[in-house]
């Protein structure tokens, strides 16, 4: 039923499938999804998708927060040789994809996505009229073939795609992760991210476990080797607990987690790693953090094997350690570029080098910092002020559980520099923020405290754990309209 590509993911899963075929591949509790039905499921899945008229050219969109549903139609994809993009976003980013075949796993047809086509239950047995011809796999495997919404270098969605050659040399260098069958992953990020995407699949091409079960209780019950997230959602998921027993690793992803949270996660992890890197980047390096003899943290800044991080000026000359710059990213596994951005992909994948869009420095010790984004500085009076950096400061005053900076339009047009602030369970208000207002002056002087520090449940941010500032400052808008609104109310309200 398939032919030989040895840059072929969906090929090489059904053929290693066979090696663990009664060993789990999906799980949780009351659910168990050998590797041998989840390649069963996968052919079905291609079936189903060859009789809706999918093949060799075709694109096709997936939404569903089901594992299964999103890792099987990923490598059916493979086996006919059409494009996969997870189609969360909007109905444009989809358009701008192409999408010819639309798939949603939402049995409510109100919240389907208009025009798709229901993934059910059925999705998973062969059809009645399946052919018998074998799978043509991909036509060219430096096409795109997997593509993602990414915030690429600006901000503004991008759709960044990977070719099967690609996703191949990828999954290879992720045998790391997965040094013997059956090691066991828990992603955190909504199905179809990315950077879980990239874990999940390397997890089965190497036999190993998915968890899908991202309660702190499951882990203790079934005890994953890694555990995959964000600082914000490992933040939000542990609170102030610590697991009974300890778990082998966590790495968090998409933002550097404050010193504090490292601390508290070493007591239910033995090692916190911050990985760097990015789904056009890849994975670069990790910060392994753990806890010495003495209590302090340690860390050990691992470089991937084959990567070069450099540390440029504008004109793309090295600048030495210890100063400031523009990061570039060289290695052999780069993403072929952005689908509906030309112009971008020639500014930003150069003479062989990614340019992320970060600023950083490598210290004398070897240790490589990202100090913020080329774009995110506020311009304060004149006083340039990183907004990471702030971010850092204030996040790491004692009592503040999570907090982020932006500029909030006010009435007169001009923007405020604004903190949302989330505090630590008995924290008092007052004091907190007396810190807060002292690590923000270290940072810019009185030019960089806040304006206002507005309390929140949770800080907005993206699917990657990284601040949303568009979304704060929206936000601080609505309620600060409804407030002024109830007030109005009240003054013309006769009694």
């Amino acid at each position: 039923m398939t032919q030989a590509q040895d840059f072929n993911v969906g090929f090489t899963y059904l053929s290693r499938a066979t090696r663990w075929r009664d060993e789990p591949a999906i799980f949780h509790d009351g659910f168990r999804l050998t590797h041998g039905a989840l390649a069963g499921i996968t052919i079905a899945m291609a079936r189903h998708m060859q009789r809706h008229g999918a093949g060799q050219g075709s694109v096709v969109g997936v939404r569903s927060d089901d594992v299964t549903v999103t890792m099987a139609s990923l490598l059916a994809t493979a086996l006919i040789g059409a494009r996969w993009v997870f189609a969360s976003g909007s109905d444009l980013l989809r358009r701008r994809a192409g999408v010819t075949l639309l798939l949603d796993s939402e049995p409510d047809p109100a919240q389907r996505l208009p025009g798709a086509v229901l993934v059910d239950a059925d999705w998973a047995k062969m059809p009645a009229d399946a052919p018998t011809t074998p799978f043509p796999g991909h036509a060219d495997a430096d096409a795109p073939w997997l593509i993602s919404r990414t915030s690429g270098t600006t901000g503004t969605p991008k759709l960044v795609w990977l070719s099967p050659r690609i996703v191949t040399a990828r999954n290879a260098l992720n045998a790391e992760m997965f040094p013997r069958p059956g090691v066991c992953l828990c992603g955190l990020f909504v199905s179809g991210a990315p950077g879980q995407t990239s874990r999940y699949l390397s997890a089965l091409l190497h036999g190993g476990r998915i968890l899908a079960d991202i309660a702190p209780e499951a882990w203790s019950r079934h005890r994953p080797d890694i555990v995959f997230g964000s600082p914000a959602q490992m933040r939000s998921l542990i609170g102030d607990r610590t697991l009974p027993e300890k778990l082998p690793r966590v790495h968090l992803a998409g933002s550097t987690a404050p010193d504090k949270l490292v601390r508290h996660l070493l007591a239910s992890f033995d090692v916190v790693t911050n990985g760097y890197g990015s789904t056009e980047g890849f994975n670069c390096l990790s910060v392994r953090q753990s806890l010495g003899p003495d209590g302090a943290i340690t860390r050990d800044t691992v470089l991937r094997p084959g990567v070069t991080i450099e540390i440029v000026d504008a004109d793309d000359r090295p600048l030495p350690v210890g100063r400031d710059g523009i990061v570039r990213v060289r290695n052999g596994v780069l993403a072929g570029g952005y689908l509906d951005a030309p112009e971008l992909t020639e500014r930003v994948f150069r003479n062989g080098w990614f340019y992320p869009g970060d600023l950083g420095h490598w210290t004398e010790s070897g240790d490589f910092v990202v100090t913020g984004r080329i774009n995110d500085q506020y311009n304060l009076g004149g006083v340039k002020v990183n907004a990471a950096v702030l971010d850092h400061m204030i996040q790491n005053v004692p009592g503040v559980k999570d907090a982020v900076t932006f500029l909030m339009p006010g009435p007169d047009g001009e923007d405020r520099l604004t903190a949302f602030y989330v505090l630590e369970p008995g924290a008092i208000a007052h004091d907190v923020l007396s810190e807060a207002r002292l690590a923000a002056m270290r940072v810019g002087g009185a030019a960089a405290v806040p304006k206002r520090f507005l309390p929140i449940d949770t800080v907005p941010r993206t699917a990657t754990g990284k601040p949303d500032r568009a979304a704060c400052a929206a936000h601080a808008i609505r309620v600060r309209d409804a407030v002024q609104a109830r007030r109005r109310g009240t003054q013309t309200t006769p009694d």
